[in-house]
């Protein structure tokens, strides 16, 4: 009888205390508030009463515990719920599933369930009285106490925050959501891109990496890129676009940045072109001339090509040239300036991932740069 005595004399208080904060905090754990349905006035005396009337301080004064006793108090039922918890590893991934779902769980995972929502009504009310947050149910049986979750999902780490969220349903995913949209200009780039990426080890496709062609700078102007834009922006997806300087793209990306789409600096306009900005010009106009050997077809004339690239720019000088002397357009023509780059590039790719791998890599071309501009935004997490 004094043990049942002594239990209910610890017992009460704190199941009094539940009891006060059941209808001042349990909707917003819930996330849904029970009005009734013959008053439909009831709705709109509880947020009254939730703004005005209802005082955290009062009630502490009232219930007889110590803030030190409310803590210790929490904190067990948050361990009592971490160890019946059948979940208790996919804790990061329940905490952000809609609460009706979690309604549905059974047995030992709907117990837990049932702790945490106490945990969480306590952590509230704690943060009410003395302005402070309260460790998470799994962060307080870590001995790291959740520091982890900064380097696996992303600093700042806030359950409520859209990008924690997605990196979160990430970790879960044998494929993982979009975590970065990549806008190129071309068939070229949108070929080198992944090329590139392979190099480094990352596969675009497995980490989340969305590689999108805008076939010309034209492209930032048309309806279906703005709505992903829109979308990206919606979800905190971040975009990162590579353009060529023409059709007015400083003037487009400004004002993608103006309307919030694109953020500032998440962008690289080439002075002249992909090609001639990232390719040495012998390089190119030897594997051209190379290529339309191995097809049996005249190269075209250097010394004519060097006397118009200062004025014309090496790709435009090399398709006049070749179709005043053999009628023909030459590249995006008789050959594809993606296949020409990937050739060029492909001897750069084998020394990357020899660099990688020894660790001695250091960025040469302005491509490699901007791919490590965009892993660092897409490790942002």
């Amino acid at each position: 009888m004094e043990a049942m005595a002594r239990i209910s004399k610890t017992l009460a208080p704190r199941i009094g205390l539940l009891l006060m904060l059941q209808n001042a905090y349990m909707p917003f754990v819930e996330e849904r508030i029970h009005s009734n349905p013959l008053d439909p006035e009831s709705f709109k005396r509880w947020i009254a009463w939730r703004n005005s009337d209802f005082d955290a301080n009062e009630v502490h004064r009232r219930c007889g515990l110590s803030v030190e006793a409310i803590k210790d108090w929490r904190d067990s039922l948050a361990a009592d719920g971490q160890m019946v918890d059948p979940l208790a590893r996919w804790y990061v991934l329940r905490r952000i599933v809609n609460r009706n779902r979690l309604e549905q769980l059974e047995d030992k995972a709907l117990l837990a369930h049932e702790y945490y929502k106490m945990t969480y009504m306590l952590d509230m009310f704690l943060k009410d009285i003395t302005g402070k947050s309260q460790l998470e149910p799994d962060d307080l049986m870590d001995g790291r106490q959740g520091k982890w979750k900064k380097d696996f999902f992303g600093d700042p780490f806030d359950y409520s925050s859209d990008l924690t969220q997605r990196n979160i349903i990430n970790y879960f995913l044998r494929k993982p959501l979009v975590r970065i949209h990549i806008f190129v200009e071309g068939d070229t780039e949108e070929a080198v891109l992944p090329s590139l990426l392979d190099a480094f080890g990352t596969s675009p496709e497995g980490e989340g990496m969305a590689i999108h062609n805008l076939n010309g700078t034209g492209g930032l102007d048309s309806q279906n890129i703005l709505s992903m834009l829109l979308w990206a922006q919606k979800e905190a997806v971040p975009c990162y676009v590579i353009v060529d300087s023409r059709e007015g793209a400083e003037k487009k990306i400004s004002y993608l940045v103006g309307m919030g789409l694109l953020k500032e600096g998440y962008c690289r306009i080439w002075g002249k072109n992909f090609e001639e900005d990232n390719f040495d010009r012998q390089d190119y106009i030897e594997v051209v001339n190379e290529e339309l050997r191995n097809r049996g077809m005249e190269p075209v004339d250097v010394a004519k090509v060097e006397s118009e690239v200062d004025r014309k720019g090496l790709l435009k000088a090399l398709d006049d040239v070749y179709y005043i002397d053999e009628g023909q357009r030459l590249l995006d023509g008789v050959l594809s300036k993606k296949s020409v780059a990937l050739r060029i590039f492909s001897m750069r790719r084998a020394e990357i991932r020899a660099e990688v791998e020894s660790g001695s890599y250091h960025p040469r071309l302005p491509i490699e740069q901007v791919v490590l501009d965009i892993e660092k935004i897409y490790r942002l997490p």
